[in-house]
């Protein structure tokens, strides 16, 4: 069986969810009457709460997969002697001259801005669909991740702009995009 992208995985969440909450609604009334129903829908909020701090925790673990998952990816590419000019975790991690945070008060809202070697600024952003699951730590790491995945994308840019430049570069191009 083919795993479940994260996409996959949220919605998979999401149904979870759903089901859970119609469960709790309409099917459990039914069976136990009203006098319990206080202590079911507290026990499907506990089941909800940690299926939400799983998702959080494999969210953690993504970024930390990711982080490896560029480095093994680099070191596949050195060792097929891929030499032409590319982007690298290293290049991207010196780009980056200093970073800042800020939390919207009364939100879950943080905000990454990381100042590039050249003046540039690049913002990520993270928050939390509830203020329960907040974590100042987490939604520092994740708004620091989606802004450094902006930089690898103008990187990109600036990287094609100067090989366009290069002499036999568009040879090298119709030759790839065959």
């Amino acid at each position: 069986m083919k795993a479940l992208s994260k996409r996959g995985q949220f919605l998979l969440l999401a149904i979870l969810c759903f089901a859970g909450a119609a469960f709790s609604l309409i099917i459990v009334p039914k069976w136990f009457g009203p006098n319990h129903i206080d202590d079911l829908i507290i026990a499907l909020s506990l089941v909800f709460a940690s299926l939400v701090a799983t998702m959080f925790f494999s969210m953690a673990r993504s970024t930390e997969e990711a982080n490896a998952t560029e480095h093994a990816m680099e070191a596949e590419l050195v060792a097929a002697g891929a030499n032409a000019p590319r982007l690298n975790p290293t290049h991207i991690d010196a780009m980056i001259v200093s970073e800042q945070y800020y939390i919207f008060p009364t939100t879950t809202l943080t905000i990454c801005c990381l100042k590039l070697r050249n003046g540039f600024q690049v913002i990520g952003e993270s928050a939390c669909a509830s203020p329960e699951n907040f974590n100042e730590e987490l939604g520092r790491k994740y708004a620091r991740v989606d802004a450094r995945e902006k930089i690898w994308r103008l990187e990109g840019y600036l990287l094609c702009e100067k090989l366009a430049g290069r002499a036999g570069y568009d040879a090298h191009r119709a030759r790839n995009a065959a």
